[in-house]
């Protein structure tokens, strides 16, 4: 063959090369992207140039599908839509109105931007991410999507569908829109790996078990997220979970539920996490927040209601007998931690606040505000307290710590440390002891009118208050014999159990 001939099969191969799709196999960085991520460690990724499109559009019970790549196919059953795709770089965009589903078999992570989409699939998940690699889930407009009780019984290929969205690999919650979500069949949010919400506004209307369950991890940085759900609200089953910022508000009906429960480590340092969780009766119920692992709180607010423990750094047991312990440590933020039936905060090890501000109340009897397990310690070092229904004892105070043994419900309290001047509300039960500890000897007034202050923890506390009116507390000095008995009552696991 002469030479210009082989230069010009040569051209032509290169360009038939260069107008094929991005196909290729897995990369490393590909493959590196699927391992598991740490709780408070992952971010999004950035590196991706979405330059392939994909649209559905939802009318009714039908779907159109538009593709501008090479290497998706894409098949329509009413409104159900099922694609595959093979290319990397691709941003599928699902808008409309209607009856249907979308499932999504990739071989590389993906772009799925809600632009106003209402949308209620039957019989199976709204949106089914089947590939292993990353959803990024983008918000734009305002979304609704629902599921429906009771999913199709014949599942050929013996797929996982754990949730109105569900994804077999990470998902990332991205954008400036809103996502109103119910899962009526099981949970309304699912990853077999991690969930990370980096901004947006995500309502979760309703879930028939847990409104986020997750096998890995959950972090959240920032965006507003509310959950209803008749089980657990966030559930971590293998990983940890971490609050960096953003706001939470969590309700759940179950009467043995966890508002958030991660298995290994919480950590705390930002953003605002309001927990209600009250169902129960006797002597089992709803947690607050609860690890099996250790819990740590540097910053943020964080405010519950609980039936049992309101946070619990839980351990792990076997029936009375604490196999291992989880500590928690309190060295900044707010915190609000109120439980109706058991202790306020419990570890089953060792408890320690050094900082930030404390408000803990218990139902009183053996259960206390702060408990640490009977073979660990409590141990508080600073920090501004105001806490209902006593300390563990046996507890090293090496901040002084102060009482009073009676308190009036429902009442306005204030207390002044130094030239900070804080106001709190007490509830509307509670055990006895009115324990309180700052960087000095507080000074304590109760039933004070505020007219000033910054609102913190939900509307329970003010900083910078400014008060009139109210009557002195005489306080007198709290020593570590003083308490609700080794154990404070709570126990290993602090009711409930892992489930």
């Amino acid at each position: 063959m002469k030479w210009w001939i082989k230069s010009a099969v040569l051209l032509l191969a290169l360009g038939l090369i260069a107008c094929e799709p991005e196909v290729e196999e897995t990369t490393s960085e590909e493959s590196s992207e699927q391992s598991s991520g740490t709780a408070g460690e992952i971010e999004v990724p950035t590196d991706t140039v979405w330059n392939h499109t994909v649209t559905i559009v939802y009318n009714g019970s039908s779907a159109t599908v538009t593709v501008d790549a090479d290497s998706v196919t894409y098949s329509v059953s009413g409104g159900d839509v099922t694609i595959k795709s093979q290319a990397k770089n691709i941003q599928y965009t699902a808008s409309g109105s209607g009856s249907g589903s979308l499932k999504i078999y990739s071989d590389y992570r993906y772009k799925l931007t809600l632009s106003s989409l209402t949308l209620t699939a039957s019989g199976k998940p709204v949106i089914n991410n089947q590939g292993k690699k990353s959803l990024f889930l983008s918000l734009d407009g305002t979304s609704t999507l629902s599921d429906a009780s009771g999913y199709d019984a014949t599942n050929s290929d013996k797929e996982d569908q754990k949730g109105a969205i569900f994804s077999e690999g990470q998902i990332y919650i991205l954008g400036d829109g809103t996502l109103n979500l119910a899962g009526k069949n099981k949970h309304a949010l699912a990853s077999d790996d991690f969930i990370m919400m980096q901004s947006g506004t995500v309502n979760i209307t309703a879930a028939a078990v847990d409104g986020i369950h997750t096998n890995d991890a959950f972090q959240m940085d920032g965006g507003t997220l509310t959950i209803a759900s008749t089980d657990e609200g966030i559930c971590v089953d293998e990983g940890g979970l971490a609050i960096t910022g953003g706001s939470i508000n969590i309700k759940t009906s179950g009467s043995s539920a966890k508002g958030i429960k991660a298995y290994k480590a919480i950590t705390i340092s930002g953003g605002t996490t309001v927990v209600s969780a009250l169902g129960g009766s006797g002597d089992s119920g709803s947690e607050g927040i609860e690890s099996k692992h250790d819990i740590t709180i540097t910053g943020g607010q964080v405010i519950v209601d609980a039936y049992d423990d309101g946070i619990n750094a839980a351990g792990q047991s076997t029936g009375n007998k604490l196999d291992s312990a989880a500590h928690m440590v309190i060295s900044g933020g707010y915190v609000y931690a109120h439980s109706t039936n058991n202790d306020g905060i419990d570890a089953n090890g060792n408890l320690t606040v050094s900082g930030g501000v404390v408000v803990a109340i218990s139902a009183g009897g053996a259960e206390v505000a702060l408990d640490a397990h009977e073979q660990y310690k409590l141990t508080v070092s600073g920090g501004t307290l105001f806490t209902i229904g006593g300390l563990e004892s046996g507890a090293s105070l090496t901040q002084a710590c102060y009482y009073t043994s009676s308190w009036s419900k429902s009442t306005w309290y204030s207390m002044t440390v130094g030239d900070k001047v804080y106001a709190f509300k007490t509830p509307s039960s509670g055990g006895s002891n009115l324990v309180v500890s700052g960087s000095s000897q507080p000074t304590v007034k109760s039933g004070v009118t505020v007219s000033d202050g910054t609102s913190i923890l939900n509307g329970n506390a003010y900083l910078n208050a400014t008060v009139s009116n109210g009557t002195n507390v005489s306080l007198s000095s709290y020593t570590a014999s003083q308490g609700g008995g080794p154990g404070g009552g709570g126990g290993p696991g602090g009711g409930g159990g892992w489930h």
